[in-house]
């Protein structure tokens, strides 16, 4: 039997040791059951990493869009949708910091901003 005192090692102070058992039992009923499978794969979706699916699901579809001719490179809504979608992935990014990543959005971002403003010019596509 496992007393409620006993320490993290499963030791109880003021009797026999703790069932291997009875301790990983312990465990589970403290940290809740994460299963082999989940093992280092903890990833809880919260806000920002909501944000970032949002805004990587909005440049993938900008980009189907436009390898199936459905959206021209030369129509606003192109880099409008690539601008959002960068932006989204940027904040999801403030939360966890990956220097990689931030590179690549921010350089997403100021082309996507490049090609509105060359569009609300009236600038014709190089």
């Amino acid at each position: 039997m496992v007393r409620e005192d006993a320490g993290p090692s499963g030791m109880d102070p003021n009797g026999p040791p703790a069932t291997a058992v009875a301790v990983k039992a312990r465990r589970i009923a403290e940290r809740g059951y994460r299963g082999k499978a989940s093992k280092g794969l903890d990833m809880p979706l919260d806000i920002y990493t909501d944000l970032g699916l949002l805004g990587a699901l909005i440049v993938v579809l900008a980009y189907w869009a436009n390898q199936a001719d459905r959206l021209p490179s030369t129509d606003w809504k192109f880099p409008a949708a690539n601008l959002a979608g960068s932006i989204l992935i940027l904040s999801s990014l403030f939360h966890a910091w990956n220097w990689p990543s931030v590179f690549i959005e921010v350089f997403w971002s100021l082309i996507s901003l490049y090609g509105l403003i060359r569009h609300r010019r009236g600038h014709s596509p190089a």
